[in-house]
């Protein structure tokens, strides 16, 4: 499930009128620097080392007329007990007009394995200046295979707002973000446990020939599908609260609008 959120041509055309207005004209030519605006942060649990954390942070200024940044944080899982959790947040200042293209994705997956756990958190914080066309791409996935009592959990969190200054973010809220995000990976890393409903009782024999059915400790499919479904939607209201927060943060210290928010939640059990 996801939640995007754009704010509407108008107000989005009125910010950038006076963006360009505040902002000196870009250079003829782009900036020669060839450099790597992707993140990545791989946190993969093997028996030799069964608890591994990856945290990748990034903060880059980007002058090209044509951006492309990708945010990539995992974590898989494949050996019995092992626990393996992948952060990453970056933070961009796209500073001249053109064209972003902004990927964010959070993977998780855990495989053969039991009492096993995974989580990604990938988290994309972009600040506007100029007049870009933005291309947001936030997602998110958890997979779990042949596992017992095994979990993957995968959340996204990508924010787009434009400011018309110069200004980065300060030096408190940078610290509070990073904050946040640690905040937010260990709340993932937390298991929460999945209520079931109970299965609807079966009627009782007509007749003393009859067999009562087996008693199983497993509830029926469709009724653990009813919990896991229940599970993801308090996961994404959740989620969405947060990135409430994470707007907040950013665009109330730069003075910025958002452009495009958007928080995505994949779980499997």
């Amino acid at each position: 499930m996801t939640r995007r959120r754009l704010i509407t041509s108008t107000v989005l055309a009125g910010v950038l009128v006076l963006t360009a207005a505040s902002t000196s004209a870009p250079a003829a030519h782009p900036d020669p620097l060839d450099r790597d605006l992707d993140l990545v942060a791989s946190a993969n649990a093997s028996a030799a080392e069964p608890a591994v954390t990856d945290d990748a942070f990034g903060a880059d200024v980007a002058r090209w007329r044509s951006v492309k940044a990708d945010v990539v944080a995992t974590g898989s899982a494949a050996c019995d007990g092992c626990d393996a959790a992948g952060t990453a947040l970056q933070v961009l200042y796209v500073s001249r007009g053109g064209e972003a293209r902004l990927d964010n994705t959070a993977t998780a997956w855990t495989q053969g394995c039991g009492q096993c756990a995974a989580t990604a958190l990938s988290v994309q914080v972009v600040v506007l200046r100029g007049v870009p066309t933005i291309v947001p791409n936030n997602r998110a996935l958890a997979v779990t295979a042949a596992c017992e009592s095994c979990r993957a959990t995968g959340v996204a969190y990508q924010v787009v707002v434009a400011s018309r200054h110069a200004d980065r973010l300060s030096r408190e809220a940078l610290a509070a973000l990073r904050a946040w995000v640690a905040e937010q990976a260990a709340a993932l890393r937390t298991p929460v446990p999945v209520a079931v409903p109970e299965p609807e009782p079966s009627p009782a024999p007509t007749s003393p020939s009859a067999s009562p059915s087996d008693d199983t400790t497993e509830p029926p499919a469709p009724v653990a599908r009813r919990g896991r479904v229940k599970a993801e939607r308090r996961a994404q209201r959740s989620a969405d609260v947060a990135l409430g927060t994470l707007e907040d943060l950013v665009a109330g210290d730069l003075g910025a609008v958002p452009v495009s928010a958007d928080s995505d939640v994949e779980l499997s059990r």
